[in-house]
């Protein structure tokens, strides 16, 4: 049997909720403190980086990123980290005059109904920063 399958023929215990508070992504650096301050340039709190430097943390109001440290190319090339928020087009302007927006990433309003953008930490993993400004079914 699936772990699927057994999973989903189960109800869970009243106890238990099914309502996720929120997600922290965990994401691939070469220089955690070197992501950590890059994200606090953009409007971020520095929340921790560890003694050792390996692990680190940025609060964005009630957004939180963490950063691992790596030296696998292959993992930070494909961390990928989407923010939904208010004000992007704020945001935009900001990163804008930083020259930090992906060559690919201008501000877009997307078929599926976000206004968003994205950008390229120093360690070169991917941040879309987007809106919800269409209409839910």
């Amino acid at each position: 049997m699936s772990i699927h399958s057994a999973l989903s023929s189960r109800m869970l215990p009243e106890n238990i909720t099914s309502d996720f508070a929120y997600a922290i992504p965990v994401m691939a650096s070469y220089n955690v403190q070197e992501s950590v301050d890059f994200m606090t340039d953009l409007g971020g709190t520095r929340s921790f980086v560890t003694e050792d430097g390996r692990y680190g943390g940025v609060l964005f109001g009630k957004a939180e990123i963490h950063y691992y440290l790596t030296d696998d190319p292959t993992l930070v090339e494909n961390s990928v980290c989407r923010v939904n928020m208010s004000s992007v087009e704020a945001l935009y302007e900001w990163c804008r005059q930083r020259n930090v927006v992906h060559p690919n990433g201008h501000l877009e309003i997307k078929p599926y109904g976000y206004c968003e953008f994205s950008i390229l930490d120093p360690s070169g993993a991917l941040y879309t920063f987007a809106e919800f400004v269409g209409h839910r079914d």
